[in-house]
């Protein structure tokens, strides 16, 4: 008898088992991604409220994409038909394409012909992907498109036949709700602003309440206790920044309580994002960010109100210190590596000039795998690198080894100092490098020191590089003695 429940018990297990197994495979299934996305309300295309968009689109680019061309994370792709699945096209390229980054780039040429060719993209778009697709309808990709096709409605599709504009409206309800039942943790912030924005265009308090929740999430989760974000990325941070002045100019407009934590996080990270900022009004070349136009920057503390924004000494959470005197401005990483993205430039720093950068790190280039590790890689920053290695092990499956980052500021006789070290080498090479940087005499002269501190009395034979990245506006040449 006991052994007869067994079995039926071992069947019933395995049944389960087999019909979880079939119901994982069919959610891919594109029939049924369909299912339950239903037909939507009729909406008057003229009384949709979109919150305006306030940032700059690049010009150049749209100019570019009027003729063809499209060039989005260092992959270029010209052609006049179907340009959304391109071979050879790396994930961010795609990413920007589905998610129509494009727009605010044809938003700033103007006139008929931008908004032509952005009815034809977006149409062009609805003909082949009106249905589930394994990209086109990724959620993070999803709650961009929704994002980026509300923000420019009033220049895109206000003007445009009922037809087109009803299409747009249907699409969009049909994205929203598909995004209701596929949210993903790492995307928090785009899938509450699609909420919020949807809520706002279709006045749906459900949505609203829906992207509140995940605005809250999105802050707990990206936003470290200093202001800065998680990644230690400048870019990243502006970005998560921007799109919060987005989210409360929506939750504004829809008459809803800003949260309290929303308010108090913009502060924090406008005061971070002043801290980090360069000389010339971007962002320096850290954990994979681009130097972003101080135009942007200018913006985000624009809407902040309140009067100057005052840069910070250093942010102990993100890992950067400052020093300023004078026109010199000095940057140091004395933070962490982070698993979010794996740039390895302990005690790397970026130095200007008035607006002028002189010593900087190489960035990163999202368009050859090669070149994206390479750019990672200690040796790409302006720091020290011992037998042409990392400054710390990262294995196959990306788990970086531990490092411990100490660090110390001094301010003394006109002199602005941080000495700081890291054990990043000491496990295989049994050295902690230790790093002191100065600006003095008004921010004219900047000196530093590299340190090589062993944990043996032996002696040890290794070989060592210390590289300074010069800016490309920089010449050099050699002085009169060599």
């Amino acid at each position: 008898m006991v052994e007869d429940i067994q079995h039926r018990a071992n069947n019933s297990v395995g049944l389960l088992k087999s019909l979880s197994s079939c119901a994982s495979r069919l959610r891919y299934f594109p029939y049924l991604h369909n299912i339950g996305i239903g037909k939507n309300i009729d909406i008057d295309p003229t009384k949709i409220t979109i919150p305006p968009d306030m940032w700059y689109g690049d010009k150049n680019k749209g100019y570019d994409i009027l003729q063809g061309l499209y060039s989005y994370a260092g992959f270029s792709y010209r052609g006049v038909d179907v340009i959304w699945d391109i071979d050879g096209a790396n994930d961010t390229w795609l990413v920007s394409m589905h998610s129509f980054d494009m727009l605010r780039d044809i938003k700033e040429i103007g006139g008929d012909r931008a908004r032509q060719h952005a009815r034809y993209l977006i149409s062009d778009w609805l003909e082949h992907y009106w249905n589930w697709d394994r990209i086109a309808w990724r959620s993070d990709i999803t709650a961009r498109r929704i994002t980026n096709w509300l923000s420019f409605y009033p220049i895109f599709c206000a003007s445009a036949d009922e037809e087109f504009s009803y299409s747009v409206i249907d699409s969009l309800i049909r994205q929203t709700k598909y995004l209701e039942k596929n949210i993903i943790d790492c995307e928090l912030l785009y899938d509450s602003k699609a909420f919020i924005y949807a809520a706002v265009a279709f006045d749906n308090s459900y949505w609203l309440e829906m992207g509140v929740k995940l605005l809250i999430d999105a802050i707990k989760d990206n936003v470290l206790l200093d202001g800065g974000h998680k990644s230690r990325s400048p870019e990243k941070h502006l970005i998560f920044l921007q799109n919060l002045l987005d989210i409360r100019i929506a939750i504004n407009m829809a008459s809803y309580a800003f949260p309290e934590i929303a308010q108090h996080c913009i502060r924090k990270m406008a005061i971070a994002l002043r801290t980090i900022r360069q000389n010339d009004g971007g962002l320096p070349l850290f954990h994979g960010g681009g130097e972003a136009k101080g135009s942007i920057c200018d913006i985000v503390f624009g809407h902040m109100g309140g009067g100057m924004i005052r840069p910070l000494k250093s942010l102990a959470v993100m890992g950067y210190d400052r020093l300023s005197q004078g026109r010199s401005t000095l940057l140091i990483d004395t933070g962490k590596v982070t698993a979010n993205t794996q740039h390895l430039g302990m005690l790397a720093f970026e130095f200007s000039s008035g607006k002028d950068r002189v010593v900087v790190n190489c960035g990163s280039w999202q368009a050859h795998n090669s070149w994206e590790n390479a750019l990672r890689s200690t040796a790409a920053h302006s720091t020290m690198t011992i037998s042409n290695t990392n400054a710390t092990h990262i294995d196959v499956r990306g788990k970086i080894d531990k490092v411990n980052v100490k660090k110390h500021r001094k301010a003394q006789k006109g002199k602005l100092s941080v000495e700081a070290e890291h054990d990043g080498y000491l496990s295989r090479y049994g050295i902690i490098h230790k790093r002191t940087v100065t600006l003095e005499k008004n921010g004219s002269i900047v000196s530093g020191t590299d340190s090589l501190i062993s944990n043996t009395s032996r002696e040890i034979d290794i070989e060592f590089a210390i590289r300074f990245h010069l800016h490309s506006c920089i010449s050099i040449s050699l002085i009169k003695n060599g």
